[in-house]
Parts: C-alpha cells; sequence; structure tokens
C-alpha cells in the first residue's frame, strides 16, 4: 500500500498563515493535488 501524505500543515489559527486554511479548504486542496494523507497539530 502506498500514499502520498503531508504531515506538515498550518492552519488559520497561526498568525502568518492564510485565514481560509480551514479543514474543508485543506481536504479540497489535498484532493486536487493527490494526497491521501493529512496530518495537522496544534501546539502551544
Amino acid at each position: 500500500m502506498s500514499f502520498i501524505a503531508d504531515l506538515h500543515i498550518h492552519s488559520k489559527y497561526l498568525r502568518a498563515t492564510a485565514k481560509n486554511l480551514d479543514l474543508e479548504n485543506l481536504y479540497h486542496a489535498a484532493q486536487i493535488k493527490g494526497v491521501s494523507v493529512v496530518g495537522m497539530n496544534r501546539r502551544n
């Protein structure tokens, strides 16, 4: 089994990122790029 993954995503909640980086838009962009696994975490 193989897959394409992006395990370093910044969401809209960080100061230096676009405000449209919500889950819906991240999912849509991943589909366009052929990414099947997306990993995002929140750190303080």
